[in-house]
């Protein structure tokens, strides 16, 4: 038995996030740890709750719980910047779940959770290595019970986006994911996914290759996510990802991002920092990215502001930037924001289109202010 939080119906966001509100516990072990924990390094896996609770104790270590989830850190990454947030998913009638939607009414996050009356709210458990790389384990819990019948159309009107985590797939093999894309298409609202992990790609490569064709305009991809289309380059994936759907972005961590609309691809850049833990990097960089695009800028400032955010998160342990950070951040955006406008009121011809949304017809070949970058690079 199933029922909603009693607000579900107050919609006034513009991104509604689809995915599984989880409580990360992150523990730092050496490369050496990994031996005692099944399936490859640097992906995510599911597994029961005693092989979760077993890993928790061999760290020896005890941490705080955080919410968390790819979906979670992306629509968080958006609030904060500015944009109207919503996250639909599934928790427990725990002490979890109870903390989870608490923060995230604090974050100005409307949440549209399902409350299952059987399963605790999902855990994982996120072991980050010296390098930097994270490698996930997690219990579904509650979110796995997550399916199309506990969506509302409601949800979805008036909406500008819907995101996707690429883990909704697991959700009835794709039946949750599809409802939800097909409702926000409906409602022409733009539609996201991140791939989330290599063995979600390795599983469901046909599936995301059907839904990029028919509901995707945005779709995020890593470099170990790539690898898993078996093409001879990234930028054969990413031209392939481009030809599904609308854009297509391979994210590449420290040494930058490709970005391809139609035939046009560039490589974008970022400025290299030490990584402390490379959990979130994806996500928050979506934020940034899926922020301006939804502000009317071009793809290589959208891009731009990802890697600002991704740059961030990697020098923090954990999926969230701390207060300060975010508030630093903040000011030197509305720095940039007013000196352009100052800019544009001068010269008539700003790069930046603030007031405009996004539209199906927005190419990548008509901005002059994008510089290409020859970078063949094979796996």
């Amino acid at each position: 038995m199933f029922h909603f939080d009693e607000d579900y119906s107050n919609n006034s966001f513009e991104v509604l996030g689809l995915g599984s509100p989880i409580i990360d516990q992150l523990f730092q072990v050496e490369e050496e740890f990994l031996i005692n924990v099944e399936g490859e390094k640097g992906g995510s896996m599911a597994v029961d709750i005693s092989t979760l609770n077993k890993i928790c104790q061999l760290t020896k270590q005890e941490v705080v719980p955080l919410p968390g989830g790819s979906a979670a850190n992306t629509i968080v990454g958006l609030a904060r910047l500015g944009t109207k947030c919503s996250l639909v998913g599934m928790v427990g009638k725990d002490e979890m779940g109870l903390q989870y939607r608490e923060r995230m009414q604090k974050l100005n996050v409307q949440s549209l959770f399902v409350n299952s009356e059987s399963q605790p709210t999902a855990r994982l458990v996120g072991l980050v290595t010296p390098d930097g790389q994270r490698t996930m384990r997690t219990y579904l819990g509650a979110s796995c019970e997550m399916r199309s019948q506990h969506l509302h159309s409601s949800f979805f009107r008036g909406i500008k986006l819907l995101h996707c985590e690429g883990y909704s797939l697991y959700n009835g093999n794709g039946e949750l994911t599809i409802q939800a894309m097909k409702l926000a298409s409906e409602q022409g609202a733009c539609v996201s996914i991140d791939l989330a992990s290599f063995e979600l790609v390795r599983k469901y490569r046909t599936l995301i290759d059907e839904l990029l064709e028919k509901y995707v305009d945005i779709v995020f991809c890593n470099e170990d996510e790539a690898k898993e289309f078996h093409l001879p380059s990234i930028e054969h994936v990413c031209t392939h990802l481009a030809s599904l759907c609308k854009v297509a972005v391979v994210m590449m961590g420290a040494k930058g991002c490709y970005v391809q609309q139609g035939n046009a691809r560039i490589f974008v850049p970022t400025i290299p920092v030490k990584c402390l833990d490379a959990t979130g990097a994806g996500d928050i960089f979506a934020a940034g990215f899926l922020h301006r695009y939804l502000l009317g800028y071009s793809l290589k400032e959208c891009c731009e502001l990802g890697h600002l955010l991704g740059g961030e998160i990697v020098q923090v342990f954990g999926a969230q930037l701390p207060e300060a950070r975010w508030t630093t951040i903040l000011a030197n955006l509305q720095k940039k924001h007013t000196s352009s406008i100052i800019y544009q009121e001068s010269t008539q011809s700003s790069p930046f289109k603030k007031d405009s949304a996004p539209t199906k017809s927005k190419t990548i070949e008509t901005d002059e202010f994008y510089s290409i970058f020859q970078l063949s690079r094979s796996f």
